[in-house]
């Protein structure tokens, strides 16, 4: 999720739950509970149907990136059990 699509979806819940708060001080709080529970309910329903749509549909448009290595003139790289050469004999693990 990008730092955009977060905003968004933080800004869209504050929005909900203040108009929750609004709705049950306008309406009294026995009528908002009804609201409130219609509302979630058809909120399940999308986000149900979504999560299935998802699941099914194999041709997602968010892909991870593909992944290269890339060697210079005095590269070598080897990973074993325990070290990690790489280049001019530095070396990562247990030494």
């Amino acid at each position: 999720m990008t730092h955009t699509q977060s905003r968004i979806l933080w800004g869209t819940t504050a929005m909900i739950g203040l108009f929750l708060i609004g709705a049950s001080i306008y309406l009294g709080l026995e009528k908002a509970d009804m609201l409130s529970s219609i509302l979630s309910g058809l909120f399940g329903l999308v986000s149900s149907a979504t999560g299935i749509y998802q699941m099914i549909n194999p041709n997602s448009t968010v892909r991870p990136p593909s992944q290269s290595q890339r060697s210079g003139n005095n590269s070598i790289n080897i990973q074993s059990g325990q070290d990690l050469n790489i280049g001019n004999n530095n070396k990562f693990g247990n030494p």
